[in-house]
């Protein structure tokens, strides 16, 4: 073992509880400056040269973890020798990488695939508790070294630190917690059926669905509040929201904002726009389909007005948005269900 003269000096270490608060109170982003530091003291200790800066971006980005976590284990390994500190075996690092990398590639799926919140929730708690023993294993090996913190601490943390844990804590807490309520409620909601019409008292109006996941929820839920009747589907950005117009608003002024709503909200639309009578009848009805599509994401806003009895209108507004896989697999109910909204008579 080194004399403590001669031992490179490293960060300071740290509970490990305070450590995941701190990773929890910044969404994460905190993993980057340990990572940063980590690099740092190891190739410190083992003598090697180092780029620690490029760490920073290592936990965020599953394409780099490959090429980046063997580098790392080695250098720490490496330092852990040089200091006569005990090591996981072999096997514990490979498992520890494959974890890290397996939660990556979910978090960053979860940009480009619609996961539902409280999943995403989820892999992140579990990410933070995965990374609780790499940071003790760290601790071991920095208690043998020399210890100089970047700015001073009190109680565990920096300034900046404090700052972000007691400011961020009980902001993401609250988040989370309405989160995690919403999905339960949403959870305990009970389902339509699969090729049901969905009917309401003493409303005049009938949606078929086709699908399983449909849900009632509460008004104000995917509308600001104004809608009689609103679904949530079996994916979390999709919704049926029916709205009752009497005397204040034209057929022709209503379809025609609401086109312009669509596609003032969208990127490069194709849409769809029809005016015809419902059959057997000399009532108007209306139709709009919009549809935008990105390299990573694809949207769809459509909207059915029924002219009924006493210039009362009767609209079903929809939206979806989803990756393109997802989008493929659920297009053609979603459309025909809406097209099959009517009175029910």
């Amino acid at each position: 073992m080194q004399s403590s003269d001669a031992t490179p000096v490293t960060a300071p270490t740290r509970h490990f509880l305070l450590e995941a608060l701190l990773v929890f109170a910044t969404a994460g982003l905190y993993l980057g400056v340990w990572f940063y530091l980590a690099a740092r003291d190891c190739r410190r200790i083992a003598g090697q040269p180092s780029t620690p800066v490029l760490w920073i971006f290592v936990p965020f980005f599953a394409i780099l973890q490959p090429f980046a976590f063997p580098r790392f284990f080695t250098a720490l390994r490496d330092a852990q020798k040089q200091l006569d500190c005990p090591r996981w075996p072999a096997i514990f690092d490979y498992l520890w990488m494959a974890g890290f990398f397996g939660l990556t590639v979910a978090s960053n799926l979860a940009t480009v695939v619609t996961l539902e919140a409280l999943t995403q929730l989820g892999l992140f708690l579990v990410l933070v508790v995965w990374f609780i023993p790499l940071h003790i294993r760290m601790n071991r090996l920095r208690r043998r070294a020399s210890q100089k913190p970047v700015m001073p601490r009190s109680a565990g943390y920096n300034v900046p630190e404090w700052i972000a844990v007691l400011l961020f804590t009980p902001l993401l807490t609250a988040v989370f917690g309405i989160l995690l309520h919403e999905e339960i409620k949403l959870a305990m909601t009970e389902e339509y059926a699969a090729h049901t019409s969905v009917k309401q008292p003493g409303q005049p109006y009938f949606l078929p669905l086709s699908q399983t996941g449909w849900k009632k929820v509460e008004i104000g839920t995917v509308t600001d509040g104004t809608a009689v009747f609103e679904l949530v589907g079996p994916l979390p950005d999709m919704w049926y929201a029916v709205f009752i117009y009497n005397d204040e608003e034209s057929m022709q002024n209503l379809s025609n904002n609401r086109y312009d709503g669509f596609v003032s909200s969208m990127t490069s639309p194709e849409c769809d726009f029809t005016r015809t009578f419902i059959e057997n009848s000399t009532r108007v009805y209306t139709w709009t389909l919009c549809e935008s599509a990105s390299k990573d994401n694809r949207v769809i806003y459509l909207a059915s007005q029924l002219e009924g009895d006493n210039n009362q209108i009767i609209e079903l507004v929809g939206y979806f948005e989803a990756s393109p896989g997802i989008m493929d697999k659920y297009k053609d109910d979603f459309i025909k269900d809406a097209k099959g909204f009517g009175f029910d008579e």
